[in-house]
């Protein structure tokens, strides 16, 4: 059987039979926003000069299995039961800056494999991951049950990077030697999940390099300067009129917060979390006020907008809220 470069996937043949394929299974009642045509779980291409804008947002010259996969959908709805959408190019960021504690706290765990066993690689992936690597890794989908990630540090010199399904629950990674072998893996993973029958031709079989292919880290990385905003000015702009502002904000506050220990407590912070919450209509930026209140609020103590936020119209507000009940005293 004739092995394909990862750069050559023919993504438009092989997302549209992922399309069809994951719309006849359960799945297809968590696949948001709603579709406009069912043969099609993407989005409109990038453009050129959006990647080429997010090259230079990152200081990094991106794979190009990835990039061939942004210029024919910038984007994706839900790849398997484990991650619900790949971001679009403008959303796509350092890990450590929406996760900030999850980077930090598992470089403390990995292997200590030599190279030549370390990218070896199954066809489901490589359990093992050097943890020093997280905090250098590129964010491309949202963090679901799992989360899709780019390694800069391990670059083979077709420019591809490696890529990592990432999880609690793995534990750990499970480590690819492109984006284009992970979403290889994660169509036919779908398929056997959710036992679908295909009548079309097999999947794609990707070249793999071997583990004497020298690994080396992208060309011009800068990334390890990025990090997240103080809570202080994320909740600032959490009050934003700009939409996507919000919802950035959002999404690196959530982060920020994971993890955190009751010792970081910031009681500080929650009269003005509690004035978000009163006075802002976006239910996804109260629900993170009670998150945030809940999270900071100093320990013991019972702040009244998380009793209001379990009678909020928004159902989001009330589930923030009831997951904030772990936190009072019995």
């Amino acid at each position: 059987m004739r092995r394909l470069k990862a750069a050559a996937v023919d993504w438009r043949s092989l997302l549209t039979d992922w399309s069809v394929d994951l719309m006849q299974t359960e799945l297809a009642q968590r696949v948001e926003p709603p579709l406009e045509s069912p043969e099609w779980l993407g989005f409109a291409p990038a453009t050129a000069a959006e990647i080429q804008g997010l090259e230079r947002r990152l200081g990094v010259l991106l794979p190009p299995s990835y990039k061939a996969f942004l210029l024919t959908s910038n984007g994706w709805r839900r790849t398997t039961a484990f991650i619900d959408r790949i971001r679009p190019a403008q959303e796509v960021d350092w890990f450590r800056v929406e996760n900030e504690r999850w980077a930090e706290e598992f470089p403390t765990y990995g292997s200590s494999l030599p190279d030549e066993e370390y990218y070896s690689y199954a066809e489901d992936g490589a359990p093992d991951y050097r943890a020093e690597h997280l905090s250098s890794m590129l964010q491309i989908s949202d963090v679901d049950d799992g989360v899709y990630l780019l390694n800069p540090e391990a670059v083979t010199p077709d420019g591809e990077w490696e890529a990592w399904f990432f999880a609690d629950w793995v534990p750990g990674a499970e480590r690819f030697p492109s984006f284009a072998h992970l979403m290889v893996r994660d169509y036919r993973l779908c398929l056997t999940l959710q036992k679908v029958k295909r009548a079309r031709p097999s999947l794609p079989t990707l070249e793999t390099p071997g583990a004497d292919v020298p690994r080396v880290p992208a060309e011009r990385v800068r990334g390890k300067e990025a990090r997240a905003p103080s809570l202080e000015v994320l909740i600032e702009h959490m009050g934003s009129p700009d939409e996507k502002a919000r919802a950035k904000a959002i999404r690196t506050f959530l982060g920020k917060l994971r993890g955190r220990l009751n010792a970081e407590r910031r009681p500080d912070l929650v009269p003005v979390l509690t004035e978000l919450f009163y006075t802002r209509s976006d239910a996804g930026v109260r629900s993170a006020c009670v998150v945030g209140i809940a999270e900071l609020a100093e320990e013991g103590t019972r702040p009244t907008p998380l009793f209001n936020a379990l009678c909020d119209p928004s159902v989001d507000v009330v589930l923030a809220g009831i997951s904030s009940l772990k936190y009072f005293p019995d």
